[in-house]
């Protein structure tokens, strides 16, 4: 009786260890929200220029840069900073022509030019400035100007601040609840 009585007792520890392992904590979850505004201080937009023309593509390309330069030279000249003023986008495409079908015949297309197109970005850390540098661009030879945004140029320490708040909201409903159910908090599981 005593070896049977040992047996049954190893065998509910062993059980209960398992239902342990299985189940090994008791968790809930809660959800924090935190807000935190920052000022914009920066403007930022994109200047474009396409030129099309013939299938000299060295004459195409020299035009392009030409205009880009002074596109440059006027947002430098006006105190932008060379360090926020970057090349996003430079491509050159065919355009072609497609002769008239005859007869079911129809003959190849042909390339009868090519459109660059290179697109600047620029960042205005003075944004009283921005009308004067969208007008600027576009006379010095900008075909498009697009995304004109107003943001944060540093926004790092903000984010850090709303995480910290976030999570003692998060807290402090994790406590309310806990006093509504009448049980005890323990140590964050995890977050996201």
């Amino acid at each position: 009786f005593l070896m049977l009585g040992v047996a049954a007792l190893a065998f509910v520890y062993q059980y209960g260890s398992s239902i342990e392992r299985t189940y090994p904590n008791r968790t809930f979850n809660v959800q924090g929200q935190a807000k935190i505004e920052t000022p914009h201080d920066i403007a930022s937009f994109t200047a474009t220029v396409t030129t099309e023309g013939g299938v000299d593509t060295g004459t195409l390309q020299i035009q392009n840069t030409e205009k880009m330069n002074a596109i440059n030279a006027f947002l430098i000249e006006k105190g932008v900073d060379i360090k926020d003023l970057k090349t996003t986008n430079y491509s050159m495409n065919p355009r072609y022509s497609y002769g008239t079908c005859t007869q079911g015949n129809c003959p190849p297309p042909s390339i009868t030019g090519y459109a660059i197109t290179q697109s600047l970005e620029v960042k205005v850390r003075d944004t009283s400035k921005t009308g004067e540098l969208l007008s600027g661009i576009v006379g010095a030879g900008a075909n498009s100007v697009s995304g004109v945004n107003f943001v944060t140029d540093d926004d790092s320490d903000a984010r850090q601040n709303a995480r910290i708040a976030a999570l003692e909201d998060a807290h402090k409903k994790a406590l309310d609840l806990a006093k509504a159910g009448n049980f005890r908090i323990g140590k964050m599981v995890t977050f996201y």
